[in-house]
């Protein structure tokens, strides 16, 4: 994938490790508590909800809170 002027890399701590994730763009960079969230259903049918943790709804959006773990490649499985 190619990479453009809006590319941006989120950095993340995840399983101890300080991750760069290259995503195409963001929009808003957004504050929120563990009560704003709420489980997903169970959408065991739709592949694509699997990497969704929890959801919320800012300004009439809905918004998806990503599991990184299950996005993210684990470290050891890249040496593989």
């Amino acid at each position: 994938q190619e990479t453009g002027d809006r590319n941006v890399i989120i950095v993340v701590h995840l399983n101890g490790v300080l991750t760069g994730l290259l995503v195409d763009a963001v929009s808003d960079i957004v504050a929120m508590t563990v009560d704003d969230l709420q489980p997903p259903p169970d959408m065991a049918s739709d592949p694509s909800m699997s990497v969704v943790r929890a959801l919320t709804v800012i300004d009439d959006r809905m918004i998806r809170v990503l599991d990184l773990t299950a996005v993210v490649p684990n470290r050891a499985d890249d040496a593989a």
